[in-house]
């Protein structure tokens, strides 16, 4: 659920650069915050985002940036599932408003309906304050702004470190507390565990049950997206731009489509359906270094829906398919609600089947027999080392993805707490941040590779028939010339 709050910071109409998500006490009450760098909200703004059911992304046209947001119900309906209250502190143009959305308020004046109070340069806000003062966790107006120079600091460190230039204060800070419990009656998050992450505490469990010391250690089997937000947060776009602190600690993001072995391009069209642009889907596939993690990231607008999709060969019992990461971008079907999923309809349907067909093909191009051979079960070798085709690496200060030359030293890129800047890249053709990043060097409207394989077991069918009968044939019809005629002109089969 963190990921509306990532959303509501990355869509065009925010567009922050920089979100923290952290654990913090006021006094003993555990809250989770979110804290943004983006454009803020002002008195309207911070009235509709209480609302329920409005949504004005749609309407927003940004070249390039696609707002995620879109029903209106994502600030809502995520922070309740969270907590019980939520309290939103934003500054824009000079202009410091604060929103107040409480479950522990309703019961307490036994409200019949949920409402939200806001204070806005006013004279009604006294009575708003007056509520939140009385029903929140700040009982005084100086713990309240003290929030807003939550915002101001924390604008300031990202200027530090990514030496951006000075700008007015703006930004947004969310605070969710009288966090949930699970069926066990503890928090469902676990803030102990790591001290930079966030754990689903009862997915954990089911992921890592309790063994002996005499049994393996089968952790590396386990998605960590299931249970890490920091794993989750890592893979949460497409193509990164916003960067996420968790807990003090950046979120090394991945840019997954340059992150494989071995990738190849293909692509989809679906039927019935306009394609803005009028182009083919394209589908990135390739071997993912870490193993375990295979299947379909399917993304909508940039953001992740589906993680790990099992399709085509990987829905068997065997081996085929295994460690094959396909990622696809798929804006012309709609998600549910929390974007969990997708709508179930006849066109994702069609979809799903040719996503299985396709990593098929790639599985038996890169796996198959080189002779076309039809087998039963191919094995990866569990013992190879993936590493990706090549390296790429954002830059801390202008967002941008610059690929590295082969010689490039990795140390500094693979260090988590290391700002890398464009001016560090051996390319000295993408050494600023001023240079545009490098435009696909393919078309994208075509497959990357030739599928041959199908060709080749049609091929070596006919040869195996051959081998049966071929020695029969001769004995009968040495001569040549009758043997090609009986066999309808399969002369290749006989050379070979």
């Amino acid at each position: 659920m963190s990921s509306f709050f990532a959303d509501n910071a990355y869509d065009p109409d925010a567009h922050a650069s920089n979100l923290d998500i952290n654990y913090e006490s006021f006094g003993t009450r555990p809250c989770l915050t979110f804290t943004d760098d983006g454009n803020g909200l002002d008195a309207e703004g911070m009235h509709k985002m209480f609302c329920l059911g409005y949504s004005h992304k749609k309407d927003i046209d940004v070249p390039k940036h696609l707002a995620v947001g879109q029903y209106g119900n994502g600030f809502k309906s995520g922070s309740m599932r969270l907590g019980r209250d939520a309290i939103v502190f934003s500054i824009k143009n000079n202009t410091k408003t604060i929103g107040f959305m409480s479950q522990t308020f309703l019961e307490n004046t036994e409200a019949a309906t949920c409402f939200s109070h806001q204070i806005i340069p006013s004279a009604d806000a006294e009575p708003s304050l007056h509520a939140i003062l009385g029903h929140s966790i700040f009982t005084t107006t100086k713990e309240l702004f003290e929030q807003f120079e939550k915002i101001s600091e924390q604008m300031n460190v990202h200027k530090r470190t990514r030496r951006m230039n000075s700008e007015k204060v703006k930004g947004t800070r969310i605070i969710i507390y009288n966090l949930k419990n699970d069926a066990s009656n503890r928090l469902e998050f676990d803030f102990m565990k790591d001290g930079h992450d966030i754990i689903l505490a009862e997915e954990y469990d089911l992921t890592h049950p309790v063994v002996s010391m005499d049994e393996p250690d089968n952790d590396s089997d386990i998605p960590e997206h299931t249970y890490s937000l920091r794993a989750y947060c890592s893979i949460l776009y497409m193509k990164p731009k916003l960067h996420i602190y968790l807990r003090g600690k950046k979120v090394q993001t991945l840019f997954v489509e340059k992150s494989l072995s071995k990738t190849e391009r293909d692509t989809y069209k679906p039927k019935n359906i306009k394609l803005v642009p009028d182009k083919p889907i394209k589908i990135t596939f390739g071997f993912n270094p870490k193993k375990n993690q295979y299947g379909m990231l399917m993304y909508y607008k940039n953001r992740l829906i589906k993680p790990y999709e099992k399709v085509g060969y990987q829905l068997k019992p065997d081996q085929r398919g295994v460690g094959v990461l396909g990622v696809v971008e798929c804006n012309f079907i709609e998600p549910t609600h929390n974007k969990q999923d997708f709508l179930s309809s006849k066109v994702y349907s069609c979809l799903i089947k040719a996503l299985g067909e396709k990593l098929n093909d790639y599985w038996n191009e890169k796996m198959g027999n080189p002779e076309g051979e039809i087998v039963d079960l191919v094995q990866p070798d569990p013992e190879e080392d993936i590493h990706p085709d090549d390296n790429w690496v954002q830059c801390d200060r202008c967002d941008k993805w610059r690929k590295l030359p082969p010689n490039a030293n990795l140390e500094v890129v693979e260090q988590e707490d290391v700002e890398w800047f464009c001016e560090m890249n051996p390319d000295s053709h993408h050494s600023r941040c001023d240079i545009a990043e490098e435009p696909e060097d393919v078309d994208e409207a075509k497959p990357s590779y030739k599928k041959t394989f199908k060709k080749r077991q049609v091929f070596d069918v006919k040869r195996r028939e051959f081998q049966r009968s071929g020695p029969l044939v001769l004995e009968v019809l040495p001569a040549r010339t009758d043997l090609v005629g009986m066999m309808n002109g399969s002369l290749a089969c006989l050379v070979l």
